[in-house]
């Protein structure tokens, strides 16, 4: 079966077109948003600058990433700023995880883990180890209601735990 050279080169150029990615949508002016569901530009699926899972602190104003080591049972959380970069410092020497699992609530307090030297002292990550806490928080979404609770320059922040694959 002998096939047309320009029937082979239309095919070629539909393949060529139709495999190129769309372009992206052009940048969003003040205000606005790429993505209408969410008001804000970073995705808290990804991975924070810790390697953790980014959780949302009031209006965007903060984050808190939280990392964890499956062996151990330890906790740690980031303070971050509001375009999750950089760590943020407060002077609380703690901050509370708060579990409800079947209308019965447990606060875990976890202690500032790098307080500087000034006065007085701040801290941008607090830890715990606690296999229980940990798996309640895998839990998150699922059957298990967890918020952290911290202040930050006078203010009291919380941020809700969502549910994510922890297989990393």
């Amino acid at each position: 079966m002998n096939v047309h050279p320009s029937l082979i080169s239309i095919l070629v150029l539909f393949l060529v077109v139709g495999c190129q990615q769309s372009p992206s949508p052009p940048p969003s002016g003040p205000g606005e948003s790429q993505h209408p569901e969410d008001e804000h530009d970073h995705d808290h699926g990804a991975l924070g600058p810790h390697g953790g899972h980014v959780l949302v602190l009031g209006d965007e104003k903060y984050h808190a990433e939280w990392t964890h080591d499956d062996k151990s049972g330890e906790i740690v959380i980031y303070l971050l700023d509001a375009d999750i970069k950089q760590d943020v410092a407060t002077e609380a020497e703690l901050i509370t995880i708060a579990t409800t699992i079947r209308d019965e609530t447990q606060t875990h307090e976890l202690a500032a883990d790098n307080q500087d030297q000034a006065d007085p002292p701040r801290a941008s990550r607090f830890k715990i180890t606690n296999p229980n806490l940990l798996t309640a928080l895998k839990q998150a979404g699922s059957g298990v209601d967890a918020q952290v609770r911290v202040v930050i320059d006078g203010s009291l922040f919380r941020g809700t735990f969502e549910n994510h694959d922890h297989d990393h």
